[in-house]
């Protein structure tokens, strides 16, 4: 998702995935249903499902999703 070093690598620390369409619509439904049973006491977790989502929808928009 954008996270490649000058010579097309990951990253270090990231992995990079691809997925078909099937799979990111399937990956995108467990992340709202996740966040949509996550609560206060989860707000960091509830933050980084938003915030992959995010990632998700831009890397989308971008032409890779």
């Amino acid at each position: 998702m954008g996270n490649r070093d000058g010579a097309g690598k990951a990253r270090k620390g990231e992995v990079e995935l691809q997925l078909d369409r099937a799979e990111l619509d399937l990956l995108r439904s467990a992340l709202r249903y996740l966040e949509s049973t996550l609560g206060r006491e989860e707000a960091d977790e509830l933050k980084q499902v938003q915030d992959l989502e995010a990632r998700l929808d831009r890397a989308a928009r971008e032409g890779r999703g």
